[in-house]
């Protein structure tokens, strides 16, 4: 888009770098008369206006807004520095670097200082990257008192993660692992601790792609949440960000009706193949289910509460004493949440919206008894306690302890 597919003035696809030139030649007439004189020469001819000129301004003007950061940073001193890695879009792995320090009117404030391609995965490798990088921007890393970076062991590790090898050049460079990564894996605690929630997540996933394999059946989905106050349509899982899921599950509670009704016009469609109408079947037997409708409200309240904290986590002027307080007021939350007086308005919640009073009876499963056991009998838990015994504590006694830990 910067440069367009075509490089020859006044044409409608020489990118932005010339239409910019372009509209300021109206209004200067220096800049007129060159492009009317020099702007179509071919090669060979200097010109100043080709796309490695263009090149050129934008490594000048990156540079002078280094510099500027750079001489920023000293007047403030002290700082801290973020680091993380991921490939580009041509697969060459980034090292980003990210310095936060307080600026003269007493903000503190984050700023980008450059990408550094390929410089390994170990701890020992990046550290060496970083100290190279900050000697060559004539900052003195004996100023740095924090370090920032997600929760790998190639970047958070006590002995060889890139954490500890800074630690080792500046003792007062104390580590904090990402506050909004952390919850993200406090998540994921919660959602791989039992079956019943890993096999929730996967259905959401599969309403998805079931709706969105098709431009007719999203159409006839988006045809049925118009009758409904909710307008959000089904949303894709992701693994590294749960405020995806928590609009996926938001997605699935509001518009749990007007999706089952989808479903079932789907299902009695002959147009549709045979295969569309037994999928179709199957997510209508699962919406109807009781455990998945309370399951449903469960997570959407956990995880609309987590969406507000990762937010707040984001914000630019956040420090570590409102982390730790938003930390806290999260455990309070789930710890509040682990009542029978909870679950069972959970369990009224899902009976409404799956139009179920029953619980999915399925034969229990009797262990073998061995000769030299005693005779007691085994315990047997109604299908109400085995959910909460086994899915509703689990999932919050994960998240908890999860929380603690962070």
């Amino acid at each position: 888009a910067f440069r367009g597919s075509n490089e020859q003035f006044f044409n409608s696809r020489n990118g932005n770098f010339l239409g910019t030139l372009e509209l300021l030649a109206e209004y200067d007439d220096f800049l007129k008369v060159h492009i009317a004189q020099d702007g179509n020469k071919k090669k060979g001819h200097v010109s100043y206006l080709s796309n490695t000129i263009c090149d050129e301004f934008i490594e000048i003007l990156g540079e002078h807004v280094r510099k500027s950061i750079v001489h920023e940073l000293k007047n403030a001193k002290y700082f801290s520095i973020i680091v993380d890695s991921t490939p580009d879009i041509e697969n060459v792995d980034q090292l980003t670097i990210v310095i936060r320090y307080v600026s003269a009117n007493s903000c503190p404030v984050e700023r980008f200082l450059l990408f550094l391609p390929n410089v390994g995965h170990k701890g020992e490798q990046m550290g060496i990257a970083v100290l190279k990088t900050l000697e060559d921007l004539n900052i003195d890393f004996q100023n740095c008192r924090g370090q920032s970076y997600d929760n790998a062991a190639n970047m958070s590790g006590c002995y060889n993660g890139l954490q500890a090898w800074l630690a080792k050049e500046n003792k007062l460079a104390f580590y904090f692992p990402c506050a909004a990564h952390s919850l993200n894996l406090v998540g994921n605690c919660g959602a791989d601790c039992c079956l019943e929630a890993t096999r929730f997540f996967l259905f959401v996933q599969n309403i998805y792609v079931f709706f969105s394999g098709s431009p007719a059946r999203w159409e006839i989905m988006r045809k049925h949440l118009l009758t409904s106050d909710s307008n959000l349509v089904p949303k894709r899982l992701s693994e590294t960000r749960w405020s995806a899921r928590a609009d996926a599950i938001k997605a699935l509670s509001l518009g749990y009706s007007c999706f089952r009704n989808a479903l079932e016009e789907l299902k009695i469609d002959c147009s549709q193949k045979q295969t569309t109408r037994i999928e179709a079947q199957c997510f209508i037997n699962s919406l109807n289910n009781l455990e998945i409708a309370i399951i449903c409200e469960i997570w959407n309240d956990i995880l609309q509460k987590f969406n507000a904290t990762n937010k707040s986590l984001q914000n630019i002027n956040i420090d570590l004493e409102t982390v730790v307080k938003l930390y806290n007021s999260l455990k309070d939350y789930l710890l509040n949440l682990r009542t029978m007086e909870y679950f069972l308005d959970f369990e009224k919640r899902g009976r409404e919206k799956s139009g179920c009073e029953e619980y999915d009876s399925k034969r229990n499963r009797k262990r073998k008894r061995h000769f030299d056991k005693g005779a007691e009998a085994e315990t047997v838990f109604d299908a109400r306690d085995a959910m909460k015994i086994k899915v509703y504590f689990p999932i919050l006694d994960n998240l908890i302890n999860a929380l603690e830990k962070r």
